[in-house]
């Protein structure tokens, strides 16, 4: 039986739910995701010509300008039940703008993850010595990520040096963005959202969750100097996590994701660049190598002073 794309958008402001689906709109969108700080963007189009022979001419366009938080879900359906529909996207509905297309009444979106938490705040805080870095990024969560419509869950906190600090820890009119910039930098960590949870764990550290394919599932298995560029039919993954192929031989690990939808007609697709998980675990060593000399330059310097 043939398989339909399904693609579901829903807007949220104040308890208020609106959703649009492509029963009544023609829908295209791009999204791509990576394992870096920068928000990742969502690209929306919506056409509104289903609407139109139904007897509506717009979105509720008051609604929208007030930048509701978004979800953006994808899938698949076999006649009218819907068997797939994954959250693909959880953020804050930033800029729209209404055009026409040809006859068609055309409304482009672009939504960011979570940007008024990271971008809008700016904070002062400080922390006594003694606390540890994964404390502090809790600590912020609860007291700054989770106020207002757009909400920011812990997914994993493990940062790679969480020593704890051995002098205060403190910032003025910083936004929070900045702020987990610097914690990142100390321990030697990466920090991204994803579907509203934030990790921030060792920068070649993978989480532990595997997926399989078949080379029967591939559109374009690519490689390159560092993995594989891949291409296939839509489907949801999650960045940072394995990945097996059949007839590669060993695991990888998926470092960006971009999904597109071009339609009703065209393209329904999701591209992936994963990384050879032997190179993860040699810059993981370099990583650890640098700390060890660092730690013996500080020691020498140290012994050398007490000498003088």
């Amino acid at each position: 039986m043939d398989k339909f794309r399904y693609i579901e958008i829903r807007l949220i402001l104040d308890n208020n739910v609106l959703i649009y689906d492509n029963d009544s709109f023609n829908i295209d969108f791009n999204l791509e995701i990576d394992r870096t700080s920068q928000s990742n963007v969502l690209e929306l189009n919506l056409y509104n010509i289903k609407e139109r022979e139904k007897g509506r001419n717009s979105l509720e366009y008051e609604f929208m300008r007030s930048n509701p938080q978004i979800e953006l879900y994808a899938g698949y359906r076999e006649k009218k039940e819907i068997k797939v529909k994954d959250l693909v996207f959880s953020g804050q509905l930033a800029t729209i703008k209404n055009d026409y297309d040809d006859l068609d009444i055309k409304y482009s979106l672009v939504c960011f993850q979570e940007r008024d938490i990271w971008v809008m705040q700016t904070l002062n805080v400080s922390y006594p010595k003694g606390n540890k870095p994964s404390f502090i990024i809790k600590d912020l969560i609860e007291k700054f990520g989770s106020s207002g419509e757009i909400k920011l869950g812990i997914g994993k906190i493990e940062p790679f040096k969480d020593l704890p600090y051995q002098s205060n820890f403190s910032k003025s009119n910083t936004s929070l963005q900045k702020i987990f910039e610097d914690l990142a930098k100390d321990t030697m960590s990466i920090f991204y959202i994803e579907n509203g949870l934030l990790y921030f764990l060792p920068k070649h550290l993978y989480i532990k969750e595997r997926t399989e394919l078949k080379q029967l599932d591939l559109l374009d298995l690519t490689a390159d100097d560092d993995g594989y560029s891949i291409k296939l039919g839509f489907r949801n993954f999650k960045i940072n996590t394995q990945i097996y192929i059949e007839g590669l031989g060993k695991d990888y690990v998926i470092d960006k994701i971009k999904h597109t939808c071009d339609g009703e007609n065209g393209d329904f697709m999701t591209e992936l660049k994963i990384l050879d998980m032997d190179i993860f675990g040699q810059n993981m060593l370099k990583e650890l190598e640098k700390i060890k000399n660092k730690s013996e330059e500080k020691i020498a310097k140290a012994e050398k002073k007490e000498k003088k």
